[in-house]
């Protein structure tokens, strides 16, 4: 590693930290049988059957990133939510609706 990629590293760790992210700790929390009631109010399963490959490529990131397919998942679905938010935004499918309600 050159040393600006060391010192890049030590940065993003540091705002991983102040930005709240401890998977660890998350884990172990989730993972402890004495949190289950309470976990089920602020926590949703969320089962999906995905292809074999697609499966297998997560495992495989998973292992190379140590990360947790609970983060991966939650990585996707915050960036997914900003994108599909925008695009509804663009559209704006009420659009004509707004004008209908209007009209009468």
């Amino acid at each position: 590693m050159t040393p600006s990629q060391i010192i890049q590293l030590q940065a993003l760790k540091l705002k991983s930290t102040i930005d709240g992210h401890h998977p660890i700790l998350i884990d172990s929390i989730l993972e402890n049988p004495a949190n289950k009631e309470e976990l089920k109010k602020d926590f949703r399963n969320v089962c999906a059957l995905i292809p074999s490959m697609q499966f297998d490529r997560l495992e495989s990131l998973c292992t190379l990133l140590d990360l947790s397919k609970r983060e991966v998942i939650n990585m996707a679905l915050n960036e997914f939510f900003v994108k599909a938010d925008a695009i509804v935004a663009e559209v704006d499918p009420f659009e004509n609706a707004h004008d209908a309600v209007e009209e009468k």
